[in-house]
């Protein structure tokens, strides 16, 4: 399959279907915004990516409140990974939807180095392959991201990255986010 062919599978199994529940794609990128939760599947641009025919995608949640890392107001939905607290890989999203509901979830900290992300190797599949790929990723940002984002509030995202953060420095910059946020709404 060739990129173009591949961009338009993705439109096909990923964005228009998944453009009724809200999602908006940006340059091969999909966002969802939801009060003040942002959800986006981002790919990874690398040139690694383009020349062996890959796509690279990571499912992301932030707060449109969040500054970035130089801690100036970030745009409500922004391209970069390391802007988003939580990162999941798509693939694994539903493993942690119980009975219709999150459970068993718990911030991992994913600031710097490697990030687990689900490949699909377009250029050697005729199509099947990615196609089902393309279609799973679809299934789980459908079940699973309205769910997370009810369940990732503030004041959740505080006490997760409270407990469980590595004291980084763009969780020092969350916290703070979230503890003025949080203030503000009282």
């Amino acid at each position: 399959m060739r990129a173009g062919d591949y961009h338009q599978h993705f439109s096909a199994l990923l964005a228009t279907p998944l453009a009724e529940q809200g999602w908006v794609q940006r340059k091969g990128r999909l966002f969802r915004h939801a009060g003040h939760s942002v959800a986006a599947l981002l790919r990874s641009d690398s040139k690694f990516s383009s020349l062996a025919q890959m796509a690279s995608y990571i499912l992301a949640f932030r707060h449109d409140f969040l500054r970035d890392l130089e801690k100036r107001q970030a745009e409500p939905c922004p391209d970069g990974c390391c802007l988003y607290p939580v990162k999941i890989v798509p693939s694994a999203a539903m493993a942690y939807v119980r009975a219709g509901r999150i459970a068993g979830w718990r911030y991992e900290p994913v600031n710097l180095g490697v990030r687990y992300t689900d490949d699909i190797c377009y250029g050697t599949d005729p199509g099947q392959e990615t196609d089902r790929r393309l279609q799973a990723i679809q299934d789980s940002l459908r079940l699973f991201v309205p769910l997370f984002q009810d369940y990732f509030t503030p004041q959740q995202a505080l006490r997760q990255i409270e407990q469980f953060g590595e004291n980084a420095y763009c969780e020092k910059i969350w916290l703070e986010d979230y503890r003025e946020f949080l203030a503000r709404a009282g």
